[in-house]
Formats: C-alpha cells, sequence, structure tokens
C-alpha cells in the first residue's frame, strides 16, 4: 500500500569488516567507511541489507534464487451464484483446505466493468477492513493479507470472510474473479512456515473450476523505445487476435495467439512498429474485446 518505509531506506548498506556486538540486536551500525587513499587503487566492500525482509525471500535480481514453495495450494471457494444489474450480492470464501494454516496474501482481481467493490465482511476469519486494501478497487483490484499467532483450521463448509458487490453487468463469477500476485504476492504459510500458492475455485451445479478473468494489462515498460511486453488474461483457453494500429486507424501489426488459460505475454520490439508517438493494441478473444494505448519513443 505505501511505497517506502517510513523511517529506513528499503535498502542499507554496511562495510563488509562489521562486527556486531550482539547479532541478535544488530541495530547499532555505521553505513559508512572512512579511509586515507594513499594507493592507486583501493576496494571496500560493502553489504547489502534488504530492509524489512523477514523471511529472507527478497531478492535483488532475476537470476538470483527464488524461495521454493511446496507443490500444494491453499484452496478458496466461492459459490456461483444469479445475479440482476444493480443488485448487491454477497461472495461467501470457504476453503476446500484450510488446515492448519498461519496466515495468507493475495491480490484479488475481479471484473470492475461487471462488479462495484462496496464492502467486507468477517466471519470465522476475524478479517476487517484493515485486512483489505482498496486503493486499486476501481480496476478491478482488491488486495488482502491475514495472519494469526496459532494456526487454524476450519471445516470446507465453514464461510471464512465474505465480499459485498453492486453487480454492474450479469456475469458468471468463474470469469469474474481471480486470485493472482499482480500487486501482492499470492502466498499461503502453515504453522511451520512451509510457503504454498493460493488458488480460488467455482463451485457450480456443473462441479468446481478454477476462477478466471478476462483482462487486458497495460504494456510494460510504457513509453518504451526498444521493447515492451503485453500481457493478458484468458478465463478459458481460445485463439486470440492481437491488433496494433496508430492514431489514424493504420494497422501495424496482427498477432494470432493460441492463448491459454490465465495469464498469457506477447513481446513486441521496436522494429515490429513503424513510426513513433501514440499507438492502440487491441485483443479479441472469444466474446471478449478490450483496446488500450501505449507510446513509442524515439
Amino acid at each position: 500500500v505505501i511505497s517506502a518505509y517510513p523511517q529506513v531506506q528499503s535498502w542499507t548498506y554496511i562495510p563488509e569488516e562489521t562486527v556486531f556486538a550482539d547479532p541478535t540486536e544488530p541495530w547499532n551500525y555505521s553505513t559508512e567507511k572512512i579511509m586515507t587513499l594513499n594507493a592507486a587503487l583501493y576496494t571496500q566492500n560493502f553489504v547489502a541489507v534488504k530492509m524489512g525482509d523477514v523471511n529472507n525471500s527478497s531478492f535483488a535480481s532475476a537470476n538470483a534464487t527464488v524461495k521454493t514453495r511446496t507443490a500444494n495450494s491453499l484452496k478458496f471457494e466461492i459459490m456461483d451464484q444469479a445475479s440482476t444489474v444493480g443488485q448487491l450480492i454477497k461472495v461467501d470464501f470457504r476453503s476446500s483446505n484450510f488446515k492448519s494454516i498461519s496466515g495468507y496474501q493475495f491480490t484479488l482481481n475481479f471484473d470492475a466493468k461487471a462488479f462495484e467493490f462496496v464492502g467486507n465482511e468477517g466471519s470465522f476469519l476475524k478479517v476487517s477492513g484493515d485486512n483489505f486494501g482498496t486503493n486499486n478497487v476501481s480496476r478491478g483490484i482488491l488486495t488482502t493479507s491475514w495472519d494469526s499467532k496459532e494456526a487454524l483450521s476450519f471445516d470446507s463448509d465453514k464461510v471464512l470472510f465474505s465480499l459485498t458487490f453492486k453487480v454492474l453487468k450479469s456475469v458468471k463469477l468463474k470469469s469474474a474473479f481471480e486470485i493472482t500476485s499482480d500487486v501482492t504476492k499470492a502466498e499461503a504459510y502453515d504453522a511451520q512456515m512451509n510457503e504454498s500458492n493460493v488458488n480460488l475455485e467455482v463451485r457450480s451445479n456443473d462441479g468446481v473450476t478454477s476462477a478466471s478473468v478476462f483482462e487486458l494489462l497495460q504494456n510494460s515498460p510504457n513509453p518504451f523505445d526498444q521493447q515492451t511486453a503485453i500481457s493478458f488474461r484468458l478465463p478459458n483457453p481460445s485463439a486470440a487476435i492481437l491488433t496494433i494500429y496508430d492514431v489514424t486507424g493504420k494497422v501495424h501489426r496482427v498477432i494470432n495467439i493460441d492463448g491459454q488459460k490465465g495469464l498469457n505475454t506477447v513481446n513486441l520490439t521496436r522494429s515490429d512498429l513503424n513510426g513513433v508517438g501514440m499507438f492502440y493494441y487491441q485483443l479479441d478473444a472469444e466474446q471478449y474485446s478490450a483496446t488500450k494505448r501505449m507510446v513509442v519513443t524515439k
């Protein structure tokens, strides 16, 4: 929710030879090294410390080793339900395997054209507004985190918490909600602090299916001068067409995609487009269509 720590920088740098009097309380240290430069070459090493990294999961580059998760996933479940425009609906979140869980966090993506977030309500999990981040709900993004001093377990029929939405357009819930790591990384911890993924499923008369939304994301980076990536989500595997055109309507590139369910990414380079300035990219897949703008710089 905040972009910087209020008291310290995100990283601090300590001279490599620093020795702490008490390693369990490494609070008194200097981030400076004063030296006399009496040689042609002098090397001073520093140790970079990621502040706020409580479980050593932070990594400074894409080549670093990422913490391995268990093969299991914490599965949240919602019931599919009929809705009419203007109606308030309450979406109850249950879990089929909420066993010895100490905490979780994730980003909930929802179709902002179909639903408007109204509020949350705790049940067997004592959550409140403090457990949810609503800065981006107008874009269909709700973040959440919860933790407990003691690991908890609940049966699959227990409502853990509920979210209330106003219906703007009648759609199926399985194609309107999805748990992702877009803003807050989706992860859960058991009593031993083993980390696992977090998934969302929708139960209906046809059984249980994974939830996924249709969403066209903003290209990144934007603006760009050499290359950029366009990502999108599909609720089901399907063919998709990505069309790039300029402000005059001239088509510069048409890309046919064998889309997979969930997140897909297409990479573009400067050579794929003729010119600079404002461009549009449009994604068409099944009954879905969306358009966004991007800028190519010199």
